[in-house]
């Protein structure tokens, strides 16, 4: 059997002010779920 897999790339719109609410609630956790160490790093 053969699998194929797709690779997507996509850019989700999001207001500012939810990104900011998450970090004051989540913190770090936050940060490491939706972003790669290197993102973090930068």
């Amino acid at each position: 059997m053969i699998t194929e897999r797709i690779l997507s790339l996509g850019t989700d719109l999001v207001e500012i002010s939810r990104i900011e609410d998450s970090l004051t609630e989540f913190g770090d956790r936050f940060l490491e779920k939706i972003f790669l160490p290197e993102e973090i790093a930068y």
